[in-house]
């Protein structure tokens, strides 16, 4: 496994310096180690399998695209507006799973919920608070800190168990201890249909510093 940690080290600090030569070698360095930690979280000295490697390939694969794509060249503010945007999306899909009706005078709460679900993994959830460890460690600068920090929350909020987002789950749990009044709203109102109804109040939402 070593080796194959070596030669998968090698092949993305030489990528990195092809496709981010904006940034010096010890950030590229940082974003390699962001994006093997996660894969090679649960280490063995055996080797992987054929098919374990090419899994392994393509779940680095995403990690990249959805950090380059989404939140590597904009500030905080407007990433973490994307990572509301995604998740709203996602809240609007699986509504009817979550028995979640929402109509306009209860959008603005909605975003409220979603931030609120955000902010709680990101304050105590054990995963991601080893993830953010390890970025600090390897990251000085706040920017590229930063990216890497939201792309780890959506990637962890949108991986799949029981075949539906993590963040769903998530969403779930918060809504049964949500005050019944809030709750009662929320589910009784009439149904969200499209996510982009979220966009106006992205666009305002409020920034966890």
């Amino acid at each position: 496994m070593a080796k194959q940690t070596q030669q998968l080290q090698s092949f993305w600090r030489k990528r990195l310096v092809k496709e981010l030569p904006q940034y010096n070698r010890n950030q590229r360095h940082g974003i390699v180690s962001w994006l093997l930690n996660y894969n090679l979280s649960f280490t063995t000295t055996q080797e992987l399998s054929v098919d374990e490697l090419t899994t392994l390939n393509q779940k680095i694969e995403y990690r990249y695209s959805l950090l380059r794509r989404r939140y590597l060249t904009v500030n905080y503010t407007e990433g973490y507006r994307t990572l509301i945007s995604r998740l709203s999306s996602v809240t609007a899909k699986y509504c009817s799973v979550l028995r979640m009706k929402c109509c306009q005078k209860s959008q603005r709460e909605i975003v409220n919920l979603i931030q609120q679900v955000i902010q709680t993994l990101m304050n105590h959830d054990p995963y991601l608070k080893a993830q953010f460890e390890q970025i600090s460690q390897e990251i000085s600068d706040r920017q590229l800190r930063e990216a890497l920090v939201l792309a780890t929350v959506e990637e962890y909020c949108l991986h799949p168990v029981k075949n539906k987002p993590f963040f769903l789950h998530c969403l779930r749990q918060h809504l049964s201890q949500t005050p019944l009044t809030l709750a009662e709203n929320l589910m009784n109102s009439s149904c969200l249909n499209e996510a982009n109804n979220f966009s106006y109040l992205v666009e305002k939402v409020a920034v966890f510093g």
